[in-house]
């Protein structure tokens, strides 16, 4: 662990501080696991997110097809199929996410890019950011919303435009 070698330093001080060293051991020790804990939560957050974004977008096109049963009723009188009905309402609502997740995602990728660098000395969040090509990962968030918005909405539409039949 890097807080061993911190240890047998401060041990080398002091007899006092031999035992911070085998404190800073001891929770060194254990605490260099929780990255593997902190990346399974990181990952148990995003499914969590894109689920509520699925359930939010579910909603929002239910109420919509149920706000406009009589628009789709005189739809289905001059002919209009459910699938052509459904193709407008998953265009709009994917639309829609993805103009919100490009946006959201701009917005955050301005917040990181104005964080203080390393360089920053006694800084608050100094050296937070992407490094590299990783500044190229968030952009693939307002895809995933659309694609999350899009499978949401198709399935919403479906199931709605059935039950209005």
């Amino acid at each position: 662990c890097v807080l061993k070698l911190l240890g047998g330093v401060l041990s080398s001080v002091g007899g006092v501080l031999m035992l911070l060293s085998g404190v800073l051991r001891l929770v060194g020790c254990v605490l260099w696991p929780l990255g593997g804990i902190l990346k399974l939560l990181g990952w148990v957050s995003m499914i969590l997110i894109i689920a509520t974004l699925a359930a939010m977008v579910t909603l929002a096109a239910n109420a919509a097809l149920s706000a406009n049963a009589q628009v789709i009723a005189v739809l289905r009188l001059v002919g209009a199929t459910d699938s052509y009905i459904a193709q407008a309402f998953i265009r709009r609502f994917t639309l829609r996410a993805l103009t919100g997740a490009a946006a959201g995602t701009g917005v955050g990728l301005l917040a990181i890019l104005l964080l203080p660098s390393t360089a920053d000395a006694g800084g608050f969040l100094t050296g937070l950011g992407f490094q590299g090509w990783h500044w190229v990962v968030p952009l693939v968030i307002p895809f995933l919303s659309g694609g999350v918005a899009f499978a949401a909405t198709g399935a919403a539409a479906r199931r709605t435009l059935k039950e209005l039949a």
